[in-house]
């Protein structure tokens, strides 16, 4: 009989604590619904709710001491590099310019020394008697 006594009892605890929370969420929904129909806080809720003030945020000296590391670290070596960067840029710049200047000034020669090849060739044939003597043709 012990044993359907205490099974008895848990049952009822368990009962009693689901009324407990359904009586809990009611008041906490009717709660939850005063405070969404009028959004001002009553004077007890003032009083029972501490004012939080957003707080600022304060880095410590080894944060500082990192971050000031990281700077003196990187800052000249980003400097560095972005000069570098720069001239070698402008530097390949001319001597491409200079580069293409050259390739075409070669191109021009050589196309200069073919032409003067062939009038040469023309005036050589022009003077043959087979061309200029009319019994050869």
């Amino acid at each position: 009989m012990t044993t359907t006594n205490n099974n008895h009892h848990k049952s009822t605890n368990k009962s009693e604590l689901k009324s407990i929370n359904e009586e809990q969420l009611i008041i906490i929904e009717t709660e939850g619904d005063l405070n969404s129909e009028d959004n001002e806080p009553t004077p007890e809720e003032d009083i029972s709710k501490p004012i939080r003030k957003k707080k600022r945020r304060v880095w410590g000296v080894r944060t500082k001491a990192t971050l000031l590391a990281m700077a003196i670290g990187t800052v000249p070596v980003f400097a560095v590099g972005g000069i570098a960067s720069f001239l070698i840029n402008e530097f390949m710049y001319k001597l491409v310019a200079v580069s293409q200047t050259n390739q075409v000034n070669e191109l021009q020669n050589k196309i200069h020394l073919y032409m003067k090849d062939r009038f040469g060739d023309i005036q050589v044939m022009a003077n043959l008697d087979m061309f200029s003597n009319p019994k050869w043709r």
